[in-house]
């Protein structure tokens, strides 16, 4: 862990921080989710940053970017997305992870579930748990 990361443990961290916008809570604690217990990280850009940069937001996002951090310096981060990757300055972006095994259960999470076991289907925890 480096000194640029917020480590999230709940969606509340999420949902109360200041630099994410509309449905950005949500869609940064499902890419977390998505990268879990790997080395890739969430980063939040800026929005007067985002067309300078070559790097590929996730579907559906504008400033939402999901890569490794290559290498760090003081003032900034290498944002390595396999195919491509560049740098970020730290003033100008927020780099979420998770600790080691954590969910982020967001409110749409909990929703799904709740539809799902008044139609009578299965919730999403119970079809993992038959796996």
């Amino acid at each position: 862990m480096s000194d640029h990361q917020n480590i999230i443990d709940d969606y509340g961290a999420l949902a109360s921080d200041g630099s994410l916008k509309g449905r950005e809570p949500d869609m940064v604690a499902d890419a977390l989710n998505d990268v879990a217990d790997s080395e890739l990280e969430v980063v939040v850009l800026e929005e007067w940053l985002i067309d300078d940069k070559d790097l590929r937001p996730l579907p559906g996002a504008t400033r939402i970017f999901v890569g490794a951090v290559e290498r760090e310096t003081e003032k900034a981060i290498l944002l390595d997305q396999g195919d491509r990757d560049d740098w970020v300055p730290k003033s100008c972006s927020e780099a979420y992870v998770t600790r080691p095994g954590v969910t982020i259960e967001t409110p749409q999470t909990g929703l799904g579930s709740y539809a799902a076991a008044e139609d009578g289907h299965a919730t999403v925890s119970e079809v993992g748990a038959d796996e």
